[in-house]
């Protein structure tokens, strides 16, 4: 798919959609740290954006696919201009990570693997700002989007891996896990 000749909302729907198939729908699993969530929106996130969408059902296992687009669209991909990366596989990948991990780690893990890629002048404080993404399009504007996708599977991998480390109680979570971080 050559994302130059998709719309704006083209390119989301591209990219909620991957988000989407990875999230799947409706889970209450006791030891998932996002507890009850539905397509990947948590309990916790629909009650802090409640005011933005006062249609919105107040229990997440009631939202509907369309609402659960919108929520990523307001809350994610326009909040956080992924709009504004030229390279839909980045774009997206990075929109799948902040959905998964957060926005904040999602974005820390883009600017190191940026280091990676010759960009060490970043800092790395998981804002992704004009510094970030204007690295972001140019090392995809020079060829290396390849060098710069395989650097953020790295890092996430790296991160899903750290993670369980730290609370073993997770592992069963890792599988899959590393799976939607070798996705490209």
């Amino acid at each position: 798919m050559t994302s130059d000749i998709l719309t704006p909302q083209g390119r989301f729907d591209h990219a909620v959609n991957i988000v989407l198939e990875h999230e799947g729908g409706y889970s209450n699993d006791p030891d998932d740290p996002g507890g009850e969530t539905n397509f990947g929106i948590t309990q916790a996130e629909l009650k802090e954006h409640m005011k933005d969408f006062t249609s919105f059902p107040t229990d997440v296992k009631d939202l509907t696919r369309i609402e659960a687009e919108y929520f990523y669209k307001i809350v994610y991909w326009d909040k956080f201009h992924y709009d504004a990366i030229n390279s839909l596989p980045i774009a997206t990948k990075i929109f799948d990570m902040a959905v998964n991990m957060g926005a904040h780690e999602a974005h820390e893990l883009v600017q190191r693997a940026l280091g990676y890629c010759g960009y060490s002048n970043l800092v790395v404080d998981g804002v992704l700002g004009g510094h970030t993404l204007a690295a972001i399009n140019e090392v995809c504007l020079h060829g290396r989007e390849p060098d710069l996708m395989d650097e953020i599977i790295n890092e996430a991998k790296w991160f899903y891996e750290h993670l369980v480390e730290e609370k073993p109680i997770l592992n069963k979570f890792l599988k899959g896990w590393l799976v939607r971080a070798s996705w490209s």
